[in-house]
């Protein structure tokens, strides 16, 4: 018994063999067998590539569709010079009209602040489990937001000596904190922040896919992000400045009304301890400013990190809702949110790393065509020796 690959081989192939002499009688087409076994073999092996085939096209078309999302978002995430120079122009901004009580200068501190593009990295990043993403945006905000306290606290210094020169009146340290400084050091401010932040965090979301560059600029009015951090510094070095004025002063008695309620006391304090005659203490009294000051400050930040924590919170429910949205609600981009963020998601869950993406698919796809990935990775590495450039023959 013997095989043949096709039926039509199989005269010629009895004719030699008769000419051989190995048959003595005339071969019958009713003793022809194909061989079925290889066959079924065979094509379960190709039927078994297809599907892995189109199971990886799948994979890298949905990932690749994410991954220049993903770079968009990134690109605005990411620490550059472009970063930090925003956010020093914004931040003398909004120093400058939070100290002259210049609520349009506040406004236009927003629009100049580069802080919403680290919070759609992050976003973005939870929502498609890309670590890399989440800790781009992550250190970029850090870094940001280190960078408004500091800012703000030697634009506090400087300012506050200065206005020790000029006197009395006018923009200088003894009408400061003036409404806008504590509006923002208040205990209100973090739960009605909170509440105007989590509309702003489904505008976040919002603008990731659609670019819709209007929606962004509302966001960043509405959440308050950078004069609250900036505020913190100016606070935090107004209550510095009024401990080292006092170390030069005499301690007096004066009467202050007691917080809350309709009566007064009489306390031993400093002249620089005294509250200028516009200003009501929140937490302590009138001649605990630099307490006073230092508790706003305090709060002042928390307003920040409670906005964005909002913005996240709430940006990440509104992707989720925009992933399981029907159809008609979104025809463009219905396979980008209820295919290619599901399959990028599922991948980033079980792989983790920094390899470029093109490397990632070269080693899948040997996996699945049974090429050695220890050969892809050979050819990798004499490719980033040569860059490319050297002839293979060289």
């Amino acid at each position: 018994m013997f095989s043949v690959r096709s039926r039509r081989r199989h005269r010629p192939c009895f004719a030699r063999l008769h000419r051989q002499g190995v048959f003595y009688r005339d071969y019958k087409d009713e003793g022809f067998l194909d061989d079925a076994v290889s066959t079924i073999e065979e094509q379960k092996k190709i039927s078994g590539f297809r599907a892995a085939h189109q199971k990886f096209l799948k994979s890298v078309r949905a990932r690749l569709t994410v991954a220049q999302v993903v770079e968009g978002v990134r690109a605005q995430g990411e620490l550059n010079f472009d970063y930090v120079a925003f956010i020093l122009l914004a931040g003398m901004i909004a120093a400058l009209g939070l100290m002259d009580n210049s609520v349009v200068s506040i406004i236009a501190a927003m629009l100049v602040s580069p802080l919403m593009g680290p919070i759609m990295a992050i976003t973005f990043g939870l929502r498609i489990r890309d670590r890399s993403l989440i800790k781009v945006g992550l250190r970029t905000e850090i870094i940001g937001l280190l960078l408004c306290l500091t800012f703000g606290f030697f634009f506090g210094i400087i300012m506050s000596y200065w206005g020790d020169i000029e006197g009395k009146g006018g923009w200088s340290p003894n009408t400061w904190p003036n409404s806008e400084q504590t509006a923002r050091g208040q205990w209100r401010s973090l739960w009605v922040g909170g509440l105007v932040a989590l509309p702003s965090g489904a505008g976040v979301a919002m603008a990731i896919l659609g670019g819709n560059s209007a929606c962004l600029v509302g966001v960043a009015i509405s959440a308050s992000l950078l004069p609250p951090s900036i505020n913190c510094g100016t606070l935090w070095s107004l209550s510095l400045m009024k401990v080292f004025k006092s170390l030069s002063q005499e301690p007096i008695n004066v009467t202050v009304p007691i917080p809350g309620t309709d009566m007064n006391k009489v306390v031993t304090t400093y002249p620089a301890f005294l509250a200028h005659k516009d200003f009501h203490a929140y937490y302590f009294d009138d001649a605990s400013m630099h307490k006073e000051c230092a508790v706003m400050a305090i709060n002042s930040f928390g307003l920040t990190v409670v906005n964005i924590l909002c913005i996240i919170i709430a940006g990440t429910l509104f992707l989720k809702i925009k992933e399981i949205a029907p159809e008609a609600s979104m025809p463009r981009t219905h396979r980008f949110w209820k295919n290619d963020i599901k399959v990028a998601r599922e991948y980033n869950r079980t792989v983790h790393g920094d390899e470029d993406l093109g490397h990632k698919f070269l080693e899948e796809w040997a996996n699945i065509t049974g090429v050695d990935p220890n050969d892809i990775k050979v050819a990798r590495e004499y490719n980033r020796t040569v860059h490319g450039d050297e002839d293979l023959g060289h």
